[in-house]
């Protein structure tokens, strides 16, 4: 064989190397997906019942979460802002031997406004899919209670207070990426201690089942 083409099957090879056996080629759905870098913006909205331990009946409570992912320890902590709003009530009746009849009826509309910082860690090792989270934190209590009550159909007419408490939320959940964000279901405990004039002695003591939708930016 000429030297020259000699030269030229033997370079073949190095310049076009065979695809190794059994490698498939990678597709898009099997792409590494784009790890953040840094601190991360995170934006939720969650929706559920607030049930309270007292006499309270259960209400509708949306929340609005505003926070950022810490980019420390496989980013498993986060610290947000959550804020919610909540209108319970109840009613009921009492005795009294100073009205007519001996018994009286009331009716309590309690509003919440509910303000907390709350610091999340998430545990990533259980489960690749469905990542449990806890969350604790103080939370600040802005209410106001407005109660009517009347006796044989004499209205007594309407007594409001309005007051602001300081107690703390901790809350267990679990969440799974989904879309852009993350799917969420939560189970939030709270409580605060009330001594109001038309409360007494109480609290705001509560269960919030919440399921909710989490950007992270």
């Amino acid at each position: 064989m000429h030297p020259l083409l000699w030269t030229a099957f033997a370079w073949m090879p190095a310049a076009f190397p065979a695809d190794p056996a059994g490698t498939p080629a990678a597709s898009p759905s099997e792409a590494v997906p784009v790890q953040r870098t840094g601190v991360a913006p995170l934006v939720g909205l969650q929706v559920g019942g607030h049930f309270s331990l007292t006499p309270l009946e259960a209400f509708v409570l949306p929340r609005l979460e505003l926070g950022i992912e810490l980019p420390w320890a496989q980013r498993r902590f986060r610290v947000a802002l959550l804020s919610a709003w909540t209108r319970p009530a109840a009613s009921g009746e009492d005795t009294d031997d100073r009205v007519p009849e001996g018994t009286w009826s009331w009716d309590l509309t309690q509003t919440e406004g509910l303000f907390a910082l709350g610091a999340t860690v998430r545990i990533p090792e259980i489960s690749d899919r469905f990542v449990p989270e806890i969350t604790v934190g103080p939370q600040l209590y802005l209410l106001r209670t407005r109660v009517e009550g009347e006796a044989s159909g004499a209205p007594f007419g309407e007594s409001v207070e309005q007051y602001t408490r300081v107690g703390f939320l901790s809350s267990l959940g679990v969440a799974t990426v989904l879309g852009p964000g993350e799917l969420g279901l939560q189970l939030v405990f709270s409580l605060s201690e009330l001594d109001g004039r038309v409360t007494g002695d109480s609290s705001t003591i509560a269960l919030a089942p919440l399921l909710g939708y989490r950007f992270v930016l």
